[in-house]
């Protein structure tokens, strides 16, 4: 018989206030509608589906009073274009607003008081007409999903599903609230401390942040097969296949970077007079057309308790990868092990009840019957790391990410440990001026994480309503010191050396009272 489970969220109303300075605020709207249908049909004896669908309408988020501001080139208008002294990079003439735009037709009259821009008349010229959130609307998203579950005998079952999942953000742009003309942020580079415009007034380009209109939701694509079987002695045995594919995930590059080598051949010219849109600083827009891929084996075995022992142990072996990293080169997006990225993964956890004095009775019972031993097992591999430079060499202009250096030869070495070399640092050679290291980003594995607990725990009833626990705990048990990442600052002098160490043993006692 199929049994028909349906759920069916309405509209939802979200406000949210965002800081934007010492006395103004900028709140934000959203409405959100969401529709699930799940169906669970048991075809046969052996065989069982689950059929579902989820639909998802996220309203972009708006700001009630217009005080946002993006950057959006298809209003960049090159003959309209600030005039940027090549020297001092400040502007000698020109719009300083070319490219920005704000939400809407124009500031409500509740944003008086309350919206910065506001109380400038030179900003009506900046609506355009363009949706309140910037972005559009996307309201086709549906989510299907699938589950088989088939019985193989008495004590196995082979399991398989997949299904599509669409992630709501939250305006993670907050970043447009500090805009021009809400609230001016420039970047002045290679001034005096004291006066870093120098002794008169200068205008220098903005700092803008800015979203891309095509706007869809991150989403994956999760899949999995799996088998199970009880093996003697009430242990469950499992082997599992488990992907995940994103799309549509955030990125971020700085659009108004210099192509390489722009400033070795324009020696002694402002980064800023060079710029694609000429007249602004450092523009970060961020798109969602980025890529993650995830698989992985998970093995795991369990024990229900059982005859005073219980446990369970699982490893899994994977790989992720992505281009979502901000990118050092604005022109081209990165293909790398992910940050997230862990290749073995094992985990063992257990509780044992002691057999001991269990024929002891009275006072004698009450402190010696009945301790658990219980522990945590932990094993992970390192962090990875990237061989960067925060030295412009590929001559790209200020406000882009660390550059990578060259990489000649194998980085491997015979032996690593504490105040050695973890990678061979001299495979890494300076880049040849006004180009980008050919070394990949995520290249360095730092040591592994290792984690051992153990406790020991006895619960003492006293009467009906008094219940008494002593617990005696040692964290890192082995006293085992893990190492700390290597240094991967190429022009330091500890570079790949590991130099630190952390983790100790700490004891626990405790006691509790229950009433």
């Amino acid at each position: 018989m199929s049994r028909l489970v349906s759920q069916i969220w309405g509209q939802l109303h979200f406000d949210t206030y965002t800081e934007q300075g010492p006395a103004a605020y900028t709140l934000l709207r959203s409405n959100s509608v969401e529709a699930y249908v799940q169906d669970t049909w048991r075809a046969s004896k052996n065989l069982t589906l689950e059929l579902g669908v989820r639909f998802s309408y996220h309203q972009p988020w708006y700001a009630k009073w217009n005080d946002i501001a993006n950057f959006d080139a298809r209003f960049f208008d090159p003959a309209k274009r600030a005039v940027v002294d090549p020297r001092g990079g400040f502007i000698v003439s020109g719009d300083p607003y070319n490219g920005v735009v704000l939400p809407g037709t124009g500031f409500p009259e509740s944003a008086r008081g309350r919206a910065t821009g506001a109380v400038l008349p030179i900003v009506a010229r900046l609506f355009h007409g363009l949706p309140r959130g910037f972005s559009d609307s996307y309201g086709n998203a549906f989510a299907p999903r699938i589950g088989v579950a088939y019985r193989l005998g008495a004590k196995s079952v082979l399991r398989a599903g997949g299904g599509l999942f669409h992630h709501r953000q939250m305006h993670n742009q907050g970043s447009l609230f500090r805009n021009a003309p809400n609230q001016i942020q420039v970047q002045v580079f290679n001034g005096e401390v004291d006066r870093p415009g120098g002794a008169t007034r200068r205008d220098f380009p903005f700092y803008l942040r800015g979203i891309d209109l095509r706007w869809k939701y991150p989403s994956a694509y999760s899949y999995s097969v799996s088998l199970q079987r009880e093996l003697p002695g009430s242990v469950l045995a499992e082997i599992a296949y488990v992907g995940k594919s994103g799309v549509n995930q955030e990125r971020t590059r700085n659009v108004n970077q210099l192509r390489a080598g722009t400033l070795q051949a324009n020696p002694g010219i402002n980064a800023t007079a060079l710029r694609p849109y000429h007249g602004l600083g450092q523009v970060d827009v961020t798109t969602r057309d980025g890529h993650s891929n995830y698989q992985s084996m998970q093995l795991s075995l369990d024990r229900r308790f059982r005859g005073g022992l219980s446990f369970g142990l699982s490893y899994t072996y994977s790989k992720s990868i992505s281009d979502i990293l901000t990118p050092f080169d604005a022109y081209r997006n990165v293909r790398s092990r992910d940050d997230l990225d862990r290749p073995h993964l094992l985990n063992l956890n257990y509780i044992y009840e002691l057999p001991f004095f269990k024929g002891a009775t009275g006072a004698r019972a009450k402190v010696l019957r009945g301790w658990q031993l219980s522990g945590v097992v932990f094993f992970r591999s390192g962090t990875l790391q990237s061989v960067v430079d925060g030295v412009d060499v590929a001559g790209v202009g200020q406000g882009s990410v660390n550059q990578p250096w060259d990489v000649n030869g194998s980085i491997a070495v015979s032996e690593r440990g504490l105040g050695q070399r973890w990678f061979n640092s001299a495979a890494f050679t300076r880049p040849r001026d006004g180009t980008f290291g050919n070394a990949g980003l995520n290249i360095i594995r730092g040591p592994r994480f290792q984690n051992w607990d153990v406790a020991m725990f006895q619960s003492i009833p006293i009467s009906e309503r008094f219940r008494s626990e002593l617990r005696f705990e040692v964290f890192n048990f082995p006293n085992h010191p893990l190492l700390s990442n290597p240094s991967v600052g190429p022009r330091a002098g500890d570079f790949g050396f590991v130099t630190s160490k952390f983790a100790e043993r700490n004891v626990q006692l405790g006691w509790k009272l229950t009433f």
